[in-house]
Parts: C-alpha cells; structure tokens; sequence
C-alpha cells in the first residue's frame, strides 16, 4: 500500500515537471517507476509524452536553423530528435540533407535510404529528393560510379524521371561507357523531347560516339532555345575542331565567355605551324589578333609575327611584310619579327633593304633558313665567297623540303657565276628544275648569262 502511494505521488510529480519543459527529471522518475513495475501505464504514457515532447523541441530548433542553412547547427538536433524516436523517417531525412549539403555524401546516403526504409511504399516517392542533391555532390567531385548507383536507386522508385536520367547519361559518358549513356538520355527525351540538359548530353555522347554531324544537330537545338549557353557552346566547337571546321563567329562567342579558350587559340596557331598547315593557321591567327587587340594583350607582337610566318610561308609576301612590320611598329628589336622580315625581303628579292636588319642579328648557328637570307644578301652586296662558305653549310642541313633551300640554289648558282666557277652550276640547275619546273626560266636566263 505505502509502496503504490509513493508511485502516485511520484507521477504527480513527474506530471507538474513534464508541464515545466523538465524532461529528464521525468525521464528519471519514470525509469525507477518502470524498473519496478514495467507494465505501469501511467509512467509509460508519461514517459511516451516526454518523448514525444522532446523529439518535438528538437526537430523544432532543428528547421529553425535548416530554414536559416546553418546545416552545422541544425545537424545535431535531428541527430537528438532520432536519438528520442527512432521511426520518424522525417526527422532521419532531414539528417540526410544536411550531411549531403555538408558534402559528407557516404554518411548521406545511408541515412536517406535509413529514411525511406520507414516509409510506406506510397510515400517513399516523395522523399527521394535528397538522393538528387546526393547524386549531384558526387558529379561534382568526379564520383561518377557513385552517382550510377545513386541514380539507379532512384530510378527504382522514380523510373521516368528525367534529371536523373540525364545525370546517369552524363555519369556513363564521362568513364567512357558511350552506348548505355545514350540509352540513358534517350529515356530522358522520350519523357522530355526539348529537355536541353539531354538534347546537350545527348549530343556530348554522340560526338564521343564519332557521331559528329548528329551531334551537331543536337547542338544546334540547344542553342535555338538558349543561345548562350555556355557549356553547348565550347562543346559544340570541341566538336567542330574534331571535324576540322572552324567557326570564327563560334570561337569569337566562346573566347568572350570562357578565357582560357584565348589561350587555347593560341596554343592551336602554335601546333598548325609546327605542323606546316599555314593556311589553316591563319584563320585562327587573324582572330587571335583581333583579340589580343581589344585586350591590350603583350602576345599581340608573336601572335603578328606568327601571322608573317604563315604568310611567308604561302608566299603572300606583302602581307607578310606588312605583318612584321605592324610587329616591328609595336616592339622595334623583338628578334623574331625582324628574322621574318628579312626572310620576306630577300624572298621579293629586296634583299639590300634587308642588309640593315641583318647587322642587328645574331644568327644562331642552327638556323639555316636566315643563314640563307644573310647570304642572299651578301650575295647583292658582292660578296660572293662569304656568301658561299655561308650557302654550303646551310644547304648540307636544311631539310630540302623547305621553301628556303630552292632559294639557297639559287643564290649558290648565282655565287658560282659570279665568281666564274660554271662547273658545279649545271648540277645545281638540274636540281633546281627537279625541285619545280617552274625554275626553267631561272635556269635559262642563267645559261644565258654565262655563255655570254
């Protein structure tokens, strides 16, 4: 009897102190109350009240703080809230927000899908969005395995969805799996004909594919609806230099939103010299130039004497002249605009303007091209012999494909008449028409003179 008067009165206790927010006094009292008698209705609905109470308090603070994106802040009161009760799928998705805003996507992962587990089939569909931001997180660091299973996931419950379609597409292509990706992004338009994010994957996959010209269409409807739009834009002309087009409207457009295409510009003028493809070369030069002229960029000097090397080399001469003279104008002494035109000069056969050039530069001892220039002109000042022991080891290296080697020749044979040496002119006539026919003149007028 003494014993059932003191639990009443420590639930009348337990019952004012639940009134006052004091939960773990309760907690308390119910414990000891419990331990004695577990089937006690009364300490158990107290105890449930109390529970409930501070799950309640928790989750409260919690979306205060998640409403304000202090994730930080909100974390640990979900994690109390699960702590006091443990089948709140809500309250165990809320902890799996956080943490994917948190980045910590592993802990993510596990505690969303902790969430759907206590949900009803009807409703797990609704609380799937964290699993999006999941997916996301981890295209964002590279993860893209992970974001194959999270999006499978996904689809398990949301099969036609087309975000997560078009993101697994993305995820397949990037680690090189090109033809379940386009499966991928296919669904997505099936859903979703005009969705831009698969047209532009779709096209991304079918340019990896080979499937260029497709994938320019599919380009090309993306841009119709968002002209602009910067990641179709530099892929499209990815996609262009694949093919070897080259769109200077597109490149102007992708240099003004993305910088380092400026530099790319520049390093593909480089490459196409390197190459020998000149004419193509210029095309991105004279954009280069436009560019670096409307940014005051220091490169405007290379990039206008890489214009002259082109030209030089396509034998538009003026131009080329032209060229390292607006180089020239810019940086009086810059070696490799005044190397050029002196090549350009002796190549019109002006090689006595060229003389005073030629005394500012150091010729280095490889460069055979500008070896032959000096001696063409040493060759129109008259001196012959220099011109020769210059001539003779610059026509040993020079690769006879080069432009400047039948111009070598030629200067040789004129050395040699000069200095009435005929005998070894013939030989280097008939190379000279076996280099180009075009020569034949050249040739004769040569006979000519020394017959005369």
């Amino acid at each position: 009897m003494k014993q059932a008067q003191d639990t009443y009165t420590q639930l009348l206790r337990a019952d004012k102190l639940l009134n006052r927010n004091k939960y773990n006094e309760v907690l308390s009292i119910t414990k000891k109350i419990l331990k004695i008698d577990n089937k006690n209705a009364d300490a158990l609905s107290l105890a449930g009240l109390c529970y409930e109470r501070q799950a309640n308090k928790w989750r409260d603070k919690g979306k205060k703080q998640l409403a304000q994106q202090y994730y930080r802040k909100a974390l640990p009161y979900f994690e109390k809230q699960t702590k006091v009760d443990s089948k709140d799928a809500v309250a165990w998705y809320n902890r799996g927000t956080i943490l994917s805003k948190l980045d910590n996507y592993n802990a993510a992962i596990k505690i969303a899908k902790q969430a759907l587990e206590l949900l009803p089939k009807d409703e797990k569909a609704k609380f799937i969005g964290v699993f999006y931001d999941i997916g996301d997180g981890y295209f964002e660091i590279k993860k893209y395995k992970r974001v194959i299973e999270t999006d499978n996931f996904v689809l398990r419950y949301t099969p036609k969805d087309v975000d997560v379609l078009v993101q697994k597409g993305g995820a397949l292509c990037n680690i090189g799996k090109y033809k379940p990706a386009l499966v991928a992004v296919n669904k997505a338009l099936k859903s979703e004909r005009n969705n831009v994010h698969a047209m532009e994957n779709k096209a991304i996959i079918l340019s990896k594919l080979g499937r260029n010209k497709e994938a320019l269409l599919y380009f090309n409807r993306v841009l119709k609806i968002e002209p602009d739009r910067k990641n179709t834009l530099i892929n499209k002309l990815l996609t262009l230099e694949d093919i070897d087009r080259f769109d200077k409207k597109l490149w102007a457009k992708v240099i003004d939103i993305e910088p380092y295409f400026y530099d790319e510009i520049k390093r593909i003028v480089k490459k196409l010299i390197t190459e020998g493809k000149h004419r193509e070369a210029l095309l991105y030069l004279n954009l280069a130039i436009k560019k670096a002229c409307e940014r005051g960029d220091k490169e405007l000097v290379s990039l206008l004497s890489d214009r002259g090397i082109c030209l030089l080399n396509l034998f538009r001469f003026k131009e080329a002249l032209k060229a390292y003279n607006g180089a020239l104008k810019i940086a009086l002494n810059d070696l490799s605009a005044m190397d050029g035109k002196v090549l350009t000069l002796v190549s019109m056969g002006r090689a006595k303007e060229a003389y005073p050039l030629l005394k500012k530069i150091r010729v280095r001892p490889n460069d055979y091209v500008l070896k032959i220039a000096k001696a063409a002109v040493l060759l129109d000042i008259g001196k012959f012999k220099q011109a020769l022991e210059i001539l003779t080891l610059a026509l040993k290296y020079l690769d006879r494909a080069n432009p400047f080697y039948e111009l070598g020749l030629k200067v040789k044979a004129l050395g040699l008449s000069e200095l009435s040496k005929e005998t070894y002119i013939p030989e280097i006539l008939d190379r000279l028409l076996e280099i180009n026919k075009q020569n034949r003149k050249f040739c004769l007028q040569l006979k000519k003179k020394i017959s005369n």
